[in-house]
């Protein structure tokens, strides 16, 4: 069915037709999303997208130059989504203890457009030089920068070579998390992974192991 998982992309906004409605490019962009999740960058047919997103193949030209352009504007869409959500959540990092602060990154890296960016970085390797810069540049770094943060707050300074390390595997849990078919279960797992991965780069060994034990 065309359109299909245009739709499901869209099902919070709101009825009210006075409320912005997706732009023809929000739909090719949605579509897009969708087949590269599906097929990768490799597999991505032009006329599926503007198929599924319910346009003429030169509408997608008259957005985007090719299949590049495509691509890369829906993953800088999909970074930029993670961004927001991390955004939204950081104010309450620091009030918290490493539990808290390993629900905030895991809940973020568990989020859908952490996913599937995490996909693409692993499976689009013919754009890894493109890509591999932007999650840097809008995940790794400002988690980073967040985990060092608050660890020298708490009196636990870490180099952040360590942190980047740990992260990396967090990072690879909770985008296995946000394709499993219980969510729910997915994401406590995914929270206590993390909190046991921090707790040990902050030499934590009872929150590591109170962690795990959940």
């Amino acid at each position: 069915m065309h359109g299909h998982a245009v739709a499901e992309q869209f099902t919070g906004l709101s009825a009210d037709p006075q409320q912005r409605r997706p732009s023809t490019r929000d739909r090719i962009l949605a579509a897009a999303r969708a087949g590269l999740n599906r097929d990768g960058l490799d597999g991505l047919c032009m006329a599926a997208i503007a198929a599924e997103a319910g346009v003429a193949r030169r509408t997608i030209y008259n957005q985007f130059t090719g299949r590049q352009a495509l691509f890369r504007a829906s993953r800088t869409a999909l970074a930029a989504e993670f961004s927001a959500c991390l955004a939204r959540r950081m104010p309450a990092a620091t009030g918290g203890g490493i539990v808290g602060l390993a629900s905030i990154l895991a809940d973020c890296l568990s989020e859908p457009a952490h996913a599937d960016l995490h996909r693409s970085l692993h499976r689009d390797r013919s754009e890894s030089g493109w890509l591999e810069p932007l999650y840097a540049r809008q995940v790794t770094g400002p988690l980073v920068q967040l985990v060092v943060r608050w660890l020298a707050l708490n009196g636990r300074p870490v180099a952040a070579p360590a942190v980047q390390e740990a992260l990396a595997l967090i990072a690879a849990i909770c985008a296995a998390a946000a394709g499993s078919g219980n969510a729910d279960a997915a994401r406590q797992l995914a929270r206590a992974g993390t909190a046991a991965l921090l707790a040990q780069v902050a030499g934590d060994a009872s929150v590591a192991g109170s962690a795990v034990a959940h």
